[in-house]
């Protein structure tokens, strides 16, 4: 089981990070175990956090996956150009990440403050495992066969029985992140005002992970609940409607001899979507924002024929009679 994570964002980073902070609090008032990570250690939810019930993590605190360091070091890399790539902002996003814990049950709540950067988040939370597979084939024979001349210059010093071990361990842990992503009370929290472009470009955005979006509207306590938002507005977040069980992300539906893939995406215009096909899975971008997400194998025997969207859902129909592949 996986712990409930909530990943809180919006165009104003101030005010995600008051909601992220709000949020654990109420999550330890209510007897949870609950872990607050940051992007930004200095004006984050972390700095607003001194309750020892809350287990805090921010910025440079998260842990580097080892098992990167390992790979570019292994091929000479310099380490002043590791302390480079260490400092780049991907590399931060890895970094806290891989510190969400992962190992925790589903009493534990993680709450992710990620300011403005959620759909980079949501993005890399549920690819890496696909990103870490790829990567598999350098454990074995991959680096001989299609680098040759790289392989010979590093001769011995390519530790593959240990990098093959380092990508199944990061393999692993990185598929039991994407669980947490996607476990049946985690989702998001896109804090902003309700028909606000920036605010609609987050939602899409990490929507485009299928990551359940929960909108919080910056609006006084008491005000009117504008229409479509699953938030209560108010100065603390409404902890049982966040945290409560919602249905699967991404539904699939046999339909005849094909299947109807089924996904909450909160767009207007269709035009804004781009659906692209991509070896085993489906790459979605819109509004400046993409995701590739893998397909079950029963759809990546068959290729999407058609696919709309209809009062914020995209369906993609499968259709097994054009399989890739498959003579007419």
């Amino acid at each position: 089981m996986s712990p409930s994570l909530q990943l809180v964002c919006g165009p104003g980073a101030g005010d995600a990070s008051a909601c992220a902070a709000e949020l654990a609090l109420a999550a330890a008032d209510a007897g949870r175990p609950v872990t607050l990570l940051a992007l930004d250690p200095y004006d984050g939810a972390t700095a607003r956090v001194t309750d020892p019930r809350v287990t805090t993590l921010a910025g440079d605190d998260a842990a580097t996956p080892p098992v990167a360091s390992e790979l570019l070091a292994a091929v000479g890399v310099p380490s002043d150009l590791l302390d480079d790539l260490h400092a780049t902002t991907t590399a931060a996003h890895l970094r806290l990440l891989w510190s969400v814990p992962v190992e925790a049950g589903p009493e534990h709540v993680v709450v992710i403050d990620a300011g403005a950067a959620g759909p980079e988040l949501a993005r890399l939370g549920v690819t890496l495992p696909r990103t870490v597979r790829r990567a598999m084939p350098l454990g074995g024979g991959m680096l001989r066969s299609k680098r040759p001349l790289l392989a010979a210059a590093l001769g011995d010093r390519w530790p593959a029985a240990a990098v093959t071990d380092g990508i199944a361990r990061a393999a692993e842990r990185a598929t039991r992140l994407r669980q947490a992503f996607s476990a049946p009370t985690s989702g998001a929290v896109v804090v902003g005002d309700p028909g606000d472009r920036a605010t609609e470009r987050q939602a899409v955005g990490v929507a485009l992970s299928a990551v359940r979006v929960r909108l919080m509207p910056t609006v006084p306590p008491g005000s009117t609940v504008p229409t479509g938002s699953t938030v209560p507005p108010g100065s603390t977040p409404d902890l049982p409607a966040l945290l409560a069980a919602g249905p699967r992300v991404i539904d699939i539906q046999a339909r005849g001899d094909g299947y109807l893939w089924r996904m909450p995406l909160p767009l207007n215009d269709f035009r804004e979507l781009r659906l692209r096909l991509l070896d085993d899975a489906l790459a979605l971008s819109a509004q400046g924002h993409g995701s590739v997400l893998d397909l079950p194998t029963a759809l990546r025997r068959c290729h999407p024929s058609r696919a709309r969207l209809r009062d914020g859902m995209l369906e993609v129909a499968f259709d097994p009679s054009t399989q890739q592949g498959a003579t007419s």
